[in-house]
């Protein structure tokens, strides 16, 4: 199975819900960002360019601050 994932990749639902690492390389038409203070700033910028034709952050904080 993992020999498959890796020659044929993932199947991407509508909806897909996943770890940042996981969506490295990967364009989606809208992107959601979760609580990015919890977020270094490489993973940060991965999160936030993620999305081709919205992005949105839901967060308490009211400018964003990545962890160093």
């Amino acid at each position: 199975v993992r020999q498959q994932t890796r020659q044929h990749g993932r199947r991407l639902t509508q909806t897909t819900t996943a770890h940042i690492l996981l969506l490295k390389g990967l364009e989606f038409d809208h992107a959601i960002v979760i609580d990015p203070e919890q977020l270094n700033t490489n993973n940060l910028y991965v999160a936030l360019t993620r999305g081709k034709r919205s992005l949105a952050i839901i967060t308490r904080a009211a400018a964003l601050q990545p962890l160093a």
